[in-house]
């Protein structure tokens, strides 16, 4: 181990003393954080690339200036300690202390405290550019296209060997293995990138067969991404008369193209998935809908049939035919009511007429004659003497007997 009085001599001198890496890196980390500067330091600059990994874990950023940047972590015990909205374009004041990790010979600030000291370069420009483009109505959902609902061939502006081509190709061959993938080659980073991805859109629109223009790039800080963030990147978006998908970093990320492309999709892969249905699906939601319309179309004609015998029954209600078939039935029940009538009102007639005759049998004079009587009747009118003084000396008379009669004369 190295000591501050011990030297390395050159390479030239015959003795020399020779250390191992691990010596070389633990010398360096006892002088750096040895430092009294370096263990409370405090830092201003602009933070970059920033990444939480939840409540429990540690805050992973990049601070820079125009010249320099530095590696930057805060432990999640010193998490309160730290503004709860940092984020990339953020310009704080720091108070850290150099941390040097020995295994991998690296070095970065361990902060402990920041505040918030304005916003960085790169934030403010953007701010004004979403400002001016928001105003021009290059935002506005009235001016952006919908993607066809089944393309078939598809265009993806990205680096040719980038994760980005993979995962969208991957995912396309699982949803739909017909659609055609065509890959447009483009710088996504550093000088010449936003030169690179306008020619880029601008050749994706001179292909007639391209239905959708997806743009991919993966993660990265925001200097990374900053190609997209740049106007004339914007207005090649916003003169696309093809759809364009926006896949610009992770989900976290966003820049101006987001909001000017047709749809934004949070990762590359979400790209592909909402830009290619998946086939099985499809044909799923196809077989669903037959069985459906099947189901449907035995309902309506079941419906059908039976509204056709009520038509018919109704039509054989009210045809002449039938009304005539029922006058008829109606006739003979009247005809059978009637003589029915006629029958007991003859009965009841031949009824009364024995009980008549009964009776008159019983009134009839003649038969008084039978049990000894006699009729004494004027023999001129036939007027039944009832009294002496109906009658005159001389007048004929008849007398009716049971088994004949006499005439007399009355004295």
């Amino acid at each position: 181990m190295l000591t501050d009085s011990e030297t390395l001599e050159s390479p030239g001198q015959a003795a020399r003393q020779v250390v191992s890496v691990a010596e070389a890196n633990a010398y360096i980390k006892q002088v750096l954080e040895g430092d009294v500067l370096l263990r409370n330091l405090w830092i201003e600059g602009e933070v970059s690339n920033f990444k939480d990994y939840g409540s429990g874990g540690q805050l992973y950023f990049t601070l820079k200036d125009s010249e320099s940047q530095i590696n930057c972590v805060v432990f999640a015990n010193y998490r309160n300690q730290i503004p709860h909205d940092l984020a990339d374009g953020q310009k704080i004041t720091a108070r850290a202390s150099v941390g040097v990790y020995h295994k991998r010979g690296y070095y970065n600030l361990q902060v402990y405290y920041a505040e918030s000291a304005g916003t960085g370069a790169l934030a403010q420009a953007f701010e004004r550019l979403k400002k001016k483009l928001h105003a021009e109505g290059l935002f506005d959902s009235e001016r952006k296209k919908t993607l066809p609902q089944f393309p078939r061939v598809i265009g993806v502006l990205a680096a040719p060997q980038g994760a980005a081509v993979r995962d969208i190709v991957q995912i396309a061959q699982r949803r739909d293995a017909t659609v055609q993938i065509y890959v447009i080659p483009s710088q996504v980073q550093g000088e010449g990138a936003v030169d690179s991805i306008c020619d880029g859109i601008l050749l994706a629109n001179q292909c007639a067969r391209l239905e959708v223009l997806v743009l991919a790039r993966g993660g990265g800080s925001l200097e990374d991404l900053w190609a997209f963030n740049e106007e004339a990147v914007a207005r090649a978006i916003a003169a696309s008369t093809i759809p364009v998908v926006s896949a610009i970093g992770h989900e976290v990320d966003f820049t101006i193209a987001d909001f000017v492309a047709d749809l934004r999709a949070p990762t590359p892969s979400a790209a592909a998935e909402l830009a290619i249905p998946e086939r099985a699906q499809l044909s799923l939601q196809l077989d669903e809908y037959h069985e459906r319309f099947q189901n449907r179309l035995k309902n309506l004609l079941v419906l059908g049939h039976e509204k056709l015998k009520g038509i018919e029954s109704r039509l054989r209600a009210f045809s002449p035919r039938q009304a005539l078939i029922h006058m008829q039935e109606r006739v003979r029940h009247i005809e059978q009511r009637c003589q029915q009538a006629l029958r007991q009102n003859l009965q009841q007639k031949n009824q009364r007429l024995v009980q008549l005759a009964k009776t008159f049998e019983l009134l009839n004079p003649l038969q008084i004659l039978n049990r000894g009587f006699s009729i004494t009747r004027l023999a001129a009118s036939g007027k039944i003497i009832c009294r002496a003084s109906d009658v005159h000396a001389g007048q004929e008379i008849e007398t009716l007997l049971a088994d004949g009669h006499l005439t007399s004369k009355v004295l």
